[in-house]
């Protein structure tokens, strides 16, 4: 698994949720700190690429901030 770390308006929280899982075994969310609005998100290393892809296609619409990422 892989672990990606994000920031993003708390109030996208549930959209960035609702939308991982219209991509069945995507990503994992976890909410680590709801008013700052920090997730993360886990990723089978075989679809890190993408689930990078997607968070970069959303990332200006939902104000998403790489915060750090790793292996987990």
């Amino acid at each position: 698994m892989f672990r990606i770390r994000v920031q993003l308006d708390r109030r996208q929280i549930g959209f960035l949720r609702c939308l991982l899982e219209g991509y069945n075994g995507l990503a994992t969310t976890t909410t680590v700190d709801r008013h700052a609005g920090v997730v993360d998100l886990l990723v089978p290393a075989e679809r890190k690429v993408e689930a990078e892809s997607l968070l970069e296609a959303v990332k200006h619409q939902l104000g998403i901030a790489r915060i750090d990422q790793g292996a987990s």
